[in-house]
């Protein structure tokens, strides 16, 4: 019998992608060996088009309830020029 999650299929997510890309590019500017940081930029290229396969997450978040827009209170306006000379 195994140990873990059995029918579970891990699925990396568009937001992965993007967050080894910018890793993999941060790590080329800093290194000071050209062969390795265009290995990196190599990498990254790669992965940039992996995840452009990948559609983007959806918003899950709740939705906000309904309002209603908020009612103007009642003034007296002010008697324009024709009703002042009647």
């Amino acid at each position: 019998m195994s140990i873990g999650a059995v029918g579970f299929i891990a699925m990396l997510d568009h937001g992965y992608f993007f967050r080894q890309i910018r890793i993999l590019l941060k790590f080329a500017r800093l290194t000071s060996d050209p062969l390795f940081a265009a290995l990196l930029v190599e990498k990254a290229v790669k992965l940039k088009s992996q995840a452009e396969g990948i559609p983007r997450p959806t918003d899950m978040s709740p939705l906000a309830p309904d309002v209603e827009p908020e009612k103007k209170p009642r003034t007296l306006q002010e008697p324009t020029s024709t009703e002042s000379s009647i």
